[in-house]
């Protein structure tokens, strides 16, 4: 893992895409950012991002959906899903599909940074 690792940020919200790109940046991580779980599956790039940071409800694919995707493929990539709607259903379904953890909006900025060095630090 690079000493500056990358973060992916999948989210239709324009205004939260770029308030947690530039939490994320201004913490010294790489930042790439996509749409939609769509977007992201269908990049150009070859860039593997060593943590996924999604939303819960997208248009189209959800966050949930994403992952599940990714685990059939095989990738390992820790995710976090971001929702307002914590549920203890979403959070089974969550656990099951070996999402890394469950961020409840409003969450503190400094909480979700800890998460993300943790979860970065493997």
């Amino acid at each position: 893992m690079s000493s500056f690792p990358l973060v992916a940020i999948v989210d239709d919200d324009e205004d939260v895409r770029q308030s947690l790109g530039t939490m994320f940046s201004t913490d010294n991580y790489r930042v790439c950012c996509y749409v939609s779980a769509e977007s992201y599956l269908n990049a150009d790039d070859d860039v593997r991002p060593d943590i996924i940071v999604t939303d819960l409800h997208m248009p189209g694919m959800s966050g949930l959906d994403l992952v599940r995707l990714l685990r059939k493929q095989g990738d390992d990539t820790p995710v976090v899903l971001i929702t307002a709607y914590a549920t203890p259903q979403t959070r089974a379904i969550a656990s099951r599909h070996q999402v890394s953890a469950v961020v409840e909006k409003p969450f503190q900025p400094d909480d979700l940074l800890g998460l993300i060095a943790r979860l970065a630090c493997g």
